[in-house]
């Protein structure tokens, strides 16, 4: 009987923890998400200039904020499920 209160206790603080952890990823996920979304409008301008250098290198830089932002996005809707 003891041992099963111990078993059951343990279970109700893990699942807690995992709750707490779970709330804190999303909220992590949501402010960096709002933080990517503005780069990608920086990304956005940098794209049109005409300058051969940036114009080959910001594909790649709008890409991985595009990954970025995707990645927290899919966070979020996994965290909400």
């Amino acid at each position: 009987m003891k041992s099963m209160q111990i078993e059951l206790t343990g279970a109700l603080k893990q699942k807690e923890r995992l709750a707490q952890l779970g709330g804190a990823v999303a909220k992590i996920s949501h402010d960096l998400r709002n933080i990517l979304s503005s780069a990608q409008l920086f990304t956005d301008r940098i794209e049109a200039n005409e300058d051969p250098t940036i114009a080959r290198l910001a594909p790649k830089l709008v890409c991985s904020i595009s990954r970025a932002i995707h990645l927290c996005e899919t966070t979020l809707v996994y965290g909400r499920a």
